[in-house]
């Protein structure tokens, strides 16, 4: 824990890691006051925390990026990972990627095809849940992957996804769209976190 000795401490000024036990008994004492809330582990501010502490610099996180071909759909995926055993992002990439198909020009052109895909892939971003790194944008390579990937394996729905698809854009009678309900909101009084103190 990090604390701030106050003017009633021979320390006055300083501030000082101290195991916690340690710190509420200055506190008490009125000798020091707390430097705020202590960081959530894993965080950024954790991670220089414990570097100032221990000194010893926080390891940097690498993505590992890849292609993925699912066994089944064999839909195409971008998928990444952290090596810090902290972040728990599990990243995957599909998109909706079909030949487009116009009345009267027929099928889409392959390399309008290809840079549709190339566009909307080369925007993927891994965002860390560790928290100590910025996101790391998917790599040129990857994307050039990923594009002949969903070239070679063209994307087709099952008959479950295309009675849903079609359901989603179906108009009634009424030129609209049918209102989709989410179901009944629970009667609940507040949560524990909601209550006032």
């Amino acid at each position: 824990m990090k604390i701030k000795y106050t003017s009633a401490s021979p320390k006055a000024g300083q501030t000082e890691h101290l195991q916690p036990n340690i710190c509420a008994t200055l506190i008490a004492a009125g000798f020091a006051e707390p430097c705020g809330p202590p960081p959530m582990r894993g965080t950024r501010e954790w991670f220089a925390e414990m570097q100032e502490l221990h000194g010893v610099p926080a390891p940097t996180p690498t993505v590992s990026w890849g292609v993925y071909i699912g066994q089944i759909a064999k839909c195409p995926a971008i998928v990444a990972s952290c090596s810090n055993s902290n972040c728990t992002v599990k990243f995957r990439f599909e998109g909706n990627f079909a030949r487009q198909q116009h009345p009267r020009h027929g099928e889409e052109p392959l390399h309008l095809f290809e840079k549709r895909i190339s566009d909307a892939a080369s925007k993927v971003v891994f965002t860390h849940s560790c928290g100590h790194k910025t996101p790391d944008k998917v790599s040129a390579a990857i994307v050039k992957q990923f594009v002949a990937a969903v070239v070679k394996n063209p994307r087709e729905f099952t008959s479950d996804e295309a009675k849903v698809i079609s359901f989603a854009v179906f108009k009634g009678d009424s030129g609209q769209h049918r209102e989709v309900v989410q179901g009944v909101p629970l009667q609940r009084g507040p949560l524990a976190f909601e209550l006032p103190e």
